[in-house]
């Protein structure tokens, strides 16, 4: 009996954390200093990490209707959850 190796590719969503800090002279000018980061785009070089244990498959109808799985063989799609 032959061996055949299938593979099943997965669409999903996961939290990325980026750490950083703030020097202000207060709680409150801190939190506004990060909201203009965040807001400016300032944090999108940061360097990030994966939160463990958050990530979910995504639905094809949190997809634009297109496949979030795909049942593959051979390099090519046989099957998809669309």
């Amino acid at each position: 009996m032959a061996t055949f190796k299938f593979n099943l590719d997965q669409k999903c969503t996961v939290w990325y954390r980026t750490d950083f800090d703030v020097e202000a002279n207060s709680e409150q000018e801190a939190i506004e200093k990060a909201r203009a980061m965040f807001s400016s785009g300032e944090l999108d070089d940061y360097p990030w990490y994966n939160l463990t244990d958050t990530t979910e498959l995504i639905l094809p109808s949190e997809n634009e209707g297109q496949p979030t799985q795909e049942l593959m063989f051979k390099d090519n799609t046989i099957e998809t959850n669309k």
